[in-house]
């Protein structure tokens, strides 16, 4: 299959876009088009876009309920992390993780994702990445 010109780009944009659906309850939609971003820019192999835009599709199915959905893609993120040794990338899949768990009432498991994810980070930060002042 080959990729179309606008792949990543458009994997980009659909990545940032994930809170704009959620707050305006554009859940479906956005996760249509993440998945077909993902789909259409497999060849771009793993990256941290990639990872960013698995995460958003992702909270997106967990905001509809989908919690199998948003696991398989917060681990996807996760792999994705290992494969580049990105530890802001594990940080983010592992705090997503822990707050689908924690909202679930499985708190041992979200404790354990979260301390993974503090581990991460390096810096104690949420895994939402930290920022130099």
């Amino acid at each position: 299959m080959t990729e179309p010109d606008g792949a990543e780009p458009g994997l980009k944009l659909a990545a940032s876009l994930w809170r704009f659906w959620h707050r305006r309850g554009y859940l479906g939609l956005g996760r249509r088009c993440l998945a077909r971003a993902l789909e259409q820019s497999t060849s771009l192999g793993d990256t941290e876009t990639r990872a960013e835009a698995s995460i958003g599709a992702g909270m997106l199915a967990f905001f509809q309920g989908d919690t199998a959905g948003a696991r398989q893609r917060f681990e996807e993120s996760l792999a994705i992390g290992e494969t580049l040794a990105n530890d802001n990338v594990r940080a983010n899949a592992l705090h997503s993780l822990g707050q689908m768990m924690w909202d679930q009432g499985d708190y041992t498991q979200a404790r354990t994702h979260f301390s993974e994810c503090w581990r991460s980070s390096g810096d104690g930060a949420t895994g939402r990445g930290s920022r130099s002042r």
